[in-house]
């Protein structure tokens, strides 16, 4: 084996490692929030063993970090063949918008198509603007909470306009981070992050160290 069909392997196992797009998502566990223009938070997503921390940086009206109404309802409108599974807690970030801000969430390592469950973006009569720096998709969309209908989110290249909105967006590949700012200001909307883990567990990098190492020894008795 050369060099190339060695890099090849070691190429195919990583991508073996990597999620499928109907894998469950798992949902940031928000642990700490503080609110106002300049608002902090953090928190962690879990997969079993794994973990990757989470932090968010822009404005905060209110969260939930423990308990409080659980938004995150009908689940129906939240799932999809890209996003399978919805927020099971009420854990959220709640913003007005209109202030000039950047909202930022960070992961502490490279996740696979981060999804952002929305809550009420805009009202029937009232546009309300996300304009963010990543492409996304639409996932899925209806009836939530504070009512909208199945086409109240809309998609226009990398803003998400919402009057009454609900649904689920997703940003496809390896992200580190998503940014975006609100524009337009209005009684309050939020969100939820979720993505699927795409660094792979510890022993599964162990395995392909041993065997990239075995495949040069094997290549050096050849030579």
């Amino acid at each position: 084996m050369n060099w190339k069909h060695l890099f090849a392997v070691i190429g195919l196992g990583i991508i073996s490692t990597l999620p499928s797009a109907a894998q469950t998502y798992a949902w940031t566990d928000w642990t700490s929030a503080t609110t106002g223009q300049s608002g902090v938070a953090a928190g962690s997503l879990q997969w079993g063993s794994s973990s990757v921390n989470v932090s968010y940086s822009g404005e905060i009206l209110f969260a939930n970090t423990n308990g409080g109404s659980n938004y995150w309802l009908p689940t129906a409108i939240y799932t999809s063949a890209a996003v399978p599974n919805s927020p099971l807690s009420p854990d959220g970030i709640f913003l007005q918008g209109g202030w000039g801000v950047t909202q930022r969430i960070t992961f502490s390592q490279p996740v696979m198509n981060p999804a952002l469950t929305i809550l009420s973006l805009g009202r029937p009569t009232i546009e309300c603007r996300y304009v963010f720096n990543q492409p996304f998709n639409i996932a899925s969309q209806g009836q939530g909470y504070w009512g909208g209908t199945s086409n109240s989110l809309v998609k226009s290249g990398n803003t998400l306009i919402g009057t009454e909105g609900h649904g689920t967006i997703v940003f496809p590949g390896l992200h580190t981070s998503l940014t975006w700012t609100a524009p337009y200001q209005e009684s309050w909307h939020g969100f939820q992050v979720g993505a699927m883990r795409a660094v792979p567990e510890p022993a599964t990098m162990s395995a392909l160290a041993l065997g990239c190492i075995a495949l040069a020894r094997r290549k050096k008795r050849r030579a």
